[in-house]
């Protein structure tokens, strides 16, 4: 019941046309959830800020183990 009409992607961030994949389904995006170390999207080129720009009214959800600051932000505390 909670995930009804919940719909995921997975894209290699890395890969050819990915980012020209991921910035198309931003545009259409009510909410964008993502759990990277803080800073990857940033040198990857589509942090939030870039997304900002292609859609500003998703709700942005940025999940670490550690928070987005301090001594432990770029510990893994859930990736694994």
């Amino acid at each position: 019941m909670t995930n009804e009409g919940k719909e995921s992607v997975v894209i290699d961030l890395k890969s050819d046309g990915a980012k020209q994949q991921l910035r198309l389904l931003i545009e259409a995006s009510d909410i964008v959830h993502e759990q990277f170390c803080p800073g990857v999207l940033d040198r990857l080129g589509i942090g939030y800020w870039a997304l900002a720009q292609l859609n500003p009214s998703p709700i942005y959800c940025a999940v670490t183990g550690y928070g987005q600051s301090g001594p432990d932000r770029m510990k893994a505390g859930h990736e694994t």
